[in-house]
């Protein structure tokens, strides 16, 4: 009954928030410090009944991090409007505070999203070098992918390819140490298989690809592997390779995600085109 009284006057307080969202910062001097602090928890709440973006939703997390300056997660809220419209100044500017505030907790998160929603391969370095170094002796994982990981993806999108191809393995050999092949993504492999073709290394992006431990492969590994067997001149391989991966896309077994296009993310149009010239040489 009590637990079911102090939500009634939660829900009450957020419902009048609604309808005063203007009030003046003049209506909070006389609040304690924990009173702030809930208030300003109260206004995440509130802003989650209105659309992300919209001059309610921002209002509302403006007043969260004017009533309580060290609330992380309102912080991060108000930045992530920015992110996904792309507005890398305003997202920085936000985003940057809870580096301030709490940065072993923050600071890959910064990383992860200048690599992902900003191609910002160089500012997602510095985070995700900067979040390793606050962390000693452990391998942070940031949205469920290892730093390593994630440095090899920048280091692909600089173009470094020696330097992807060290972490990518770096990645691979830990994971095989600390869970086996169970855990491991597979994009790596895809990953290393698209630098060693990018080299002109046919056989070696193959062998990554035959070394990727899962029986169904995404599409992207069939792409990958038909255009290794079509720069060799193995024509039956790759239209054998190149059938699997239309098969698989069709599927939607293929690597992407909703939030972001991914590094070299592949299309019907990118499938249909190396279709069209491995059919001119069968």
């Amino acid at each position: 009954m009590e637990n079911w009284l102090r939500y009634c006057l939660s829900l009450i307080f957020i419902l009048t928030m609604i309808s005063c969202i203007e009030l003046s910062n003049e209506t909070y001097r006389n609040l304690s410090n924990v009173e702030r602090q809930k208030r300003s928890s109260d206004y995440i709440s509130l802003s989650d009944f209105h659309m992300s973006g919209t001059e309610k939703h921002m209002k509302a997390l403006e007043k969260s991090v004017r009533l309580d300056p060290k609330n992380e997660q309102a912080w991060m809220a108000l930045a992530e409007p920015f992110l996904y419209r792309g507005l890398y100044e305003e997202w920085h500017e936000r985003s940057s505070k809870v580096i301030e505030l709490h940065p072993k907790a923050w600071q890959g998160w910064l990383g992860y999203q200048k690599l992902f929603f900003f191609r910002d391969y160089g500012g997602a370095l510095y985070d995700l070098d900067a979040t390793d170094t606050l962390t000693i002796d452990k391998t942070d994982f940031v949205q469920n992918k290892s730093v390593d990981y994630l440095r090899g993806l920048c280091y692909l999108g600089l173009r470094d390819y020696d330097k992807a191809t060290e972490y990518f393995q770096l990645y691979l050999d830990k994971q095989n140490t600390a869970t086996g092949t169970v855990e491991i993504d597979e994009t790596a492999y895809l990953y290393l298989a698209i630098i060693a073709n990018e080299l002109q290394q046919y056989h070696k992006a193959i062998d990554y690809l035959a070394a990727t431990p899962r029986d169904e492969l995404l599409a992207d590994h069939y792409y990958q592997q038909a255009y290794a067997y079509f720069m060799l001149g193995e024509i039956e391989l790759a239209t054998v390779a190149i059938r699997r991966a239309n098969e698989a896309y069709k599927s939607d077994n293929y690597h992407r995600t909703p939030f972001y296009e991914v590094l070299y993310q592949i299309y019907q149009a990118d499938l249909s085109d190396l279709e069209a010239d491995i059919a001119c040489f069968r």
